[in-house]
């Protein structure tokens, strides 16, 4: 009998393929990307809580054996133990991550939009 691909599964291979620290939701949405949440043919509307939910209870019930680690908050990233060599690395990952966030956040406007609520 073979074994049901779960959650935990799905994470791993996430976080192996990409190498990088992420948020929940993009665990999720980088699963999408990979065509891995058709393995796990979940029917729930928010899987990414299901995903968060997992790393937070392994992290907190023990720390030391957990497979997973915080490595920022706010956005609290996650990235598996053993791609976590080198921690100066992972910062200037994160660093990386938050300026591209931030440069999505400002290009977002057109004038074209702000021009009703200028005009009232």
């Amino acid at each position: 009998m073979s074994k049901k691909y779960v959650f935990e599964d799905l994470i791993k291979e996430v976080m192996n393929k990409t190498g990088i620290p992420m948020r929940c939701k993009e665990i999720w949405e980088k699963a999408i990307e990979l065509k891995l949440d058709q393995k796990i043919g979940t029917k729930g509307k928010t899987p990414w809580d299901s995903i968060s939910a997992l790393l937070y209870t392994s992290i907190k019930e023990d720390s030391e054996a957990s497979e997973y680690i915080k490595v920022s908050k706010r956005p609290t990233r996650f990235t598996l133990k053993t791609l976590y060599t080198d921690p100066e690395k992972i910062a200037s990952i994160i660093k990386q991550q938050k300026k591209k966030e931030e440069k999505d956040k400002v290009s977002n406007y057109h004038e074209r939009d702000l021009h009703p609520l200028l005009v009232k």
